[in-house]
């Protein structure tokens, strides 16, 4: 038994099956993402629960995005049973960075139940955002969401699927041991940021638009491109801890 190697094999069958689930809605998704930020637009990035580290890693990234910003939480889960909490939050970063109408939110939660993402959903919305939702459609399907609100998928403008198996987030059983193990969702939500990303960019040089991506420190031109972009979006981009 080689765990790892099935672990390997399992996991490039599923992140091939969420690319080409999500083609179109990528392609979508990334020209809106493109057209905002061609247009000075910031694209703000949100995840709760561990997707909260996936979305963070997507900002402030050598090689990636200049104007992406997250909407920051403290990480604790048991927040997401308070009415308004996600609501505030949104209001909060809006206070500090600006969420502005036509830019982009990205909502990341594998059940699209929780209150927080849902919350923070609507209020982008209410900002005039477009939300684009990454979560499993089954897997929520599956769910109820709390008492007078709507599940992520049903109320967000853009949907990327990331396939979570209904059976729970785990590769394969040890049996007699009571073991499930393997989680691999979240290499799927990191994926289609990236990949979010990337179609934004296709957008942005098909039209001629700059694109305001950083540079990798050791690179010649780092200090010029990487200080211009900074003082562009410095008032705009949170940073994560």
């Amino acid at each position: 038994m080689d765990l790892s190697l099935h672990y390997q094999k399992i996991v490039g069958e599923y992140l091939t099956k969420v690319t080409e689930t999500n083609r179109a809605m990528l392609a979508k998704a990334g020209e809106k993402v493109g057209q905002s930020i061609s247009q000075g637009g910031i694209l703000h990035v949100f995840g709760v629960g561990h997707n909260d580290h996936i979305a963070a890693a997507s900002t402030n990234r050598p090689h990636g995005l200049a104007p992406v910003s997250l909407i920051a939480h403290s990480g604790d889960n048991w927040l997401d049973v308070i009415n308004g909490y996600g609501t505030g939050l949104v209001k909060h970063h809006d206070f500090q960075y600006e969420l502005l109408a036509g830019e982009v939110v990205v909502v990341v939660s594998d059940s699209g139940t929780d209150r927080m993402s849902i919350e923070v959903c609507q209020e982008a919305q209410n900002h005039g955002a477009y939300v684009v939702a990454v979560t499993g459609v089954s897997y929520s399907k599956a769910r109820k969401p709390p008492e007078g609100l709507s599940r992520l998928f049903e109320k967000a403008d853009y949907v990327l699927d990331n396939l979570h198996p209904e059976k729970g987030d785990w590769a394969f059983e040890i049996e007699g041991k009571q073991l499930y193990l393997g989680a691999y969702t979240h290499l799927a939500n990191s994926m289609l940021l990236s990949q979010l990303q990337l179609e934004a960019v296709e957008f942005m040089l098909t039209n001629e638009y700059p694109v305001p991506a950083w540079l990798e420190p050791s690179s010649a031109a780092f200090d010029a491109r990487n200080h211009e972009l900074s003082l562009r979006y410095k008032h705009r981009l949170s940073r994560h801890p």
